[in-house]
Parts: C-alpha cells; sequence; structure tokens
C-alpha cells in the first residue's frame, strides 16, 4: 500500500509553508494552495487503520474509516 504516515503528511506540510513563506509569488498559486489543503485534509482525516481479516488472516477492510484493503 503506498499511504504517508501522518508524521510524513505533517513535513510535507510543514514544508510546503516553509517555502511558500520564502517565495512570496507562490503564494498566490490556485494549485498550490488545493494541494495544501489535500494535504491537511489528509492529516485531519488520518486513520491508524484496525483492519478486520478473513478467517485465513487476509485483511478485508478497516473497523475505524470502512477503508478496503485492497
Amino acid at each position: 500500500m503506498n499511504e504517508f504516515t501522518k508524521e510524513e503528511l505533517q513535513i510535507i506540510h510543514l514544508d510546503m509553508t516553509t517555502y511558500v513563506n520564502r517565495t512570496p509569488m507562490l503564494s498566490e498559486s490556485p494549485s498550490h494552495k488545493a494541494l495544501r489543503d489535500k494535504v491537511e485534509f489528509m492529516i485531519d482525516n488520518y486513520c491508524e487503520h484496525d483492519w478486520r481479516y478473513t478467517q485465513h488472516d487476509q485483511p478485508i477492510d478497516c473497523r475505524k474509516c470502512g477503508m478496503n484493503y485492497i
């Protein structure tokens, strides 16, 4: 699974914020704002998955957020 940890997302967010403060013209970029908002959303909705398993120990979905394993 290609998923960032919550800590990695927080580092990305901090780096984005620091970079924008050093490069003022990026602060007006709609694509940068959209990406920043997406990273913030991912942090706010981060789930430490609690997988539900089949009888054969195959993960199915998360009991907390409902995300499917596949």
